[in-house]
């Protein structure tokens, strides 16, 4: 009797085993039908907006020419005028709503609110990757670091190669004139080299509120005097390394050049499967109190030309 009730119970664990993985399945199974069903039910409406004006709208003459103006150089030419229309129809849209949105926004903003296609994109792409590499020099007492931009996964490496020299070095010269920004992911890592663990770094304000970013690396410089060089190319989260460095050190840092380029937002670069790019601003940058610099530009402490920048910052660390 003892053996037919183990028996019995064993059968009935296995059998409640099979019914919950059966249930699992059967429960993403759903949860996948609703999923695609709420897609093609979305996709849908877009997909027959396309079929009915590209197939029954009276003038296609008319559908042609409103792309034609929307995307200018961008529209495509093709012999066969139906799968014209449908290949730019995409782009068009997409260059309708990114009107639409600029028509509430100022000059600074609209260039990053963009759709780029074919060559456009490859340029875009080429020019993000261009390879520039950051060094440290030494001069007497006084470390320079040279940094032409913020690349994910680089910048702060390179400058982590030179910890040896930094670190025993209490003047520091960051030399950012034509660095034109790049990843604010970067910038985080890069701001961290100079602050301690879990402090605030940087900050971003959006619709969402002001979103805070904490030092996510190892600490390598301390100073007593930095001298920031910086230019009309001088954009971005160059810019933004700049303002967060002088609000958080105050009189410790001094700005010397000419006023930079007035970036003070960042965006998102998005890549479609075709290979065409979508760009569009999605927050303004901030300091670790939530204050971003103005879109005029940096305006520096000391405003001198490109040429007299480093002898101006090597003589007032020498004093």
């Amino acid at each position: 009797m003892k053996k037919r009730s183990i028996s019995q119970e064993k059968k009935k664990e296995r059998r409640i085993v099979r019914e919950s993985v059966i249930g699992g399945i059967l429960g993403m199974l759903v949860g996948l039908v609703i999923i695609l069903g709420k897609r093609v039910y979305f996709d849908d409406k877009y997909t027959k907006l396309e079929n009915l004006l590209i197939d029954h709208y009276y003038s296609k003459d008319n559908l042609k020419n409103a792309m034609k103006d929307s995307l200018g150089k961008s529209y495509i030419e093709k012999d066969n005028e139906t799968a014209e229309l449908r290949l730019n129809f995409e782009q068009y849209m997409i260059s309708l709503v990114l009107e639409d949105i600029n028509k509430n926004e100022d000059a600074h903003i609209t260039t990053y609110n963009h759709f780029y296609t074919g060559e456009e994109a490859t340029k875009v792409r080429n020019i993000l990757s261009e390879d520039k590499v950051l060094t440290v020099e030494e001069n007497g007492d006084v470390a320079i670091i040279k940094m032409p931009d913020f690349v994910k996964g680089k910048t702060y490496n390179e400058l982590k190669e030179y910890k040896e020299v930094i670190s025993h070095r209490r003047k520091i010269i960051i030399d950012l004139r034509n660095n034109t920004g790049g990843s604010t992911a970067e910038l985080v890592s890069v701001l961290s080299a100079f602050f301690e663990d879990d402090e605030t770094v940087y900050t971003e304000i959006s619709a969402n509120g002001v979103t805070e970013y904490k030092s996510n690396q190892e600490k390598l410089i301390e100073f007593d005097r930095m001298v920031i060089l910086c230019n009309g190319k001088t954009i971005s989260s160059a810019e933004a390394l700049a303002h967060c460095l002088k609000s958080n050190f105050g009189d410790k840092v001094t700005i010397i050049g000419q006023k930079t380029y007035g970036k003070n937002f960042s965006y998102n670069i998005y890549k479609f499967r075709d290979g065409d790019l979508l760009t569009f601003v999605t927050a303004f940058m901030g300091d670790c109190k939530g204050e971003t610099y103005s879109s005029e530009g940096i305006v520096p402490d000391i405003q001198c030309d490109d040429e007299k920048a480093m002898d101006m910052a090597m003589k007032l660390l020498q004093k």
